[in-house]
């Protein structure tokens, strides 16, 4: 073990990863590009610099950088259409008392049902503390008694532009019933103990990162439990 922790990563380069826009630099990018896809003819990327994809939920960029040692490149971006000041959705975990409110979801992109917080993007005209008691209505049919937010979480930083906020939201004990749009396939509604949600982590049921990071978030706050 070092001696000392506080010394891991100095003497690390500071430099960043640099969009450019020079005409030189960028045809240097477009050659080391050439030269990638030449390695690489068979992924069915092309050449293309900027926007390369766009559809009405999320818009892909292949942006021309130099990296910290000097050399030229491309790296991938996908900024979500919701993003409203780097901010995508918003996290509802909801509370009644000490039970915690959990969905199943099928998630297409992994063709499987998943134990989730409620969660949704933002819609214009609409602040999160106002979708995040929108969203909670629509996939649980639960009413919020007090909104809190708990911080900002990104899903995948080495590709994601945006992120949501998480809110602690405590319920009321009557609730309606669950209104899912018409792109969403939502199962039971689970209340449960903090020691039954640790318990669901740790063997595998809860997967998603913005559940897990709720989850972390409020028990940095105090507000839940830690895992026994």
């Amino acid at each position: 073990m070092p001696e000392n922790l506080s010394n891991l990563g100095k003497g690390m380069p500071a430099r960043e990863i640099e969009t450019v826009h020079q005409r030189d630099e960028l045809a240097q990018v477009r050659e080391a590009r050439d030269q990638q896809l030449a390695k690489n003819p068979n992924t069915g990327a092309g050449p293309e610099l900027g926007l390369v994809f766009a559809d009405e939920y999320i818009r892909v960029f292949r942006d021309p950088v130099k990296f910290p040692s000097g050399k030229f490149g491309t790296y991938l971006r996908i900024e979500e259409r919701a993003i409203q000041n780097g901010v995508v959705g918003v996290v509802a975990l909801p509370m009644l008392g000490e039970r915690i409110f959990l969905h199943r979801i099928f998630r297409y992109p992994t063709r499987s049902w998943e134990w989730e917080l409620p969660r949704g993007f933002l819609e214009p005209g609409h602040s999160p503390q106002e979708m995040v008691q929108r969203e909670l209505a629509a996939e649980t049919g639960l009413s919020a008694e007090r909104v809190e937010e708990l911080g900002f979480v990104f899903s995948n930083t080495g590709l994601l532009a945006g992120g949501a906020k998480v809110f602690l939201v405590q319920v009321k004990e009557v609730s309606g019933r669950p209104a899912p749009e018409e792109g969403e396939v939502i199962g039971e509604l689970a209340a449960i103990s903090p020691t039954k949600l640790w318990s669901m982590a740790r063997h595998g049921e809860i997967r998603d990162g913005f559940t897990l990071s709720a989850m972390s978030l409020a028990v940095s706050k105090q507000l839940l439990p830690p895992p026994g």
